[in-house]
């Protein structure tokens, strides 16, 4: 029983470890993105922290007057090309 909660507790702290990273992820490419389109990122980080990423590329678009959706996806798949890939924790 010991060495199942000890599997579990690792399980779940793998999976806290990669939501972790996947936010840092996704704050830096609304932070480049935000820089792209010439507008203060501080808003979208705060959507993203209350809100989520629905709520951060929409503050996006409100700001920059642009569909910001796309450029989100554009600029995600190029910052993980430069970091090699998806990250993952051991």
């Amino acid at each position: 029983m010991g060495s199942t909660l000890h599997t579990i507790h690792i399980d779940e702290y793998r999976a806290a470890a990669l939501h972790e990273q996947e936010f840092v992820e996704i704050a830096r490419t609304l932070k480049a993105l935000a820089a792209d389109l010439g507008v203060a990122s501080a808003p979208a980080i705060d959507a993203l922290v209350c809100h989520g990423l629905d709520a951060a590329i929409d503050c996006l678009s409100d700001l920059s007057n642009s569909n910001a959706s796309s450029a989100f996806h554009r600029h995600r798949a190029c910052w993980r090309a430069k970091q090699g890939g998806v990250p993952t924790v051991h």
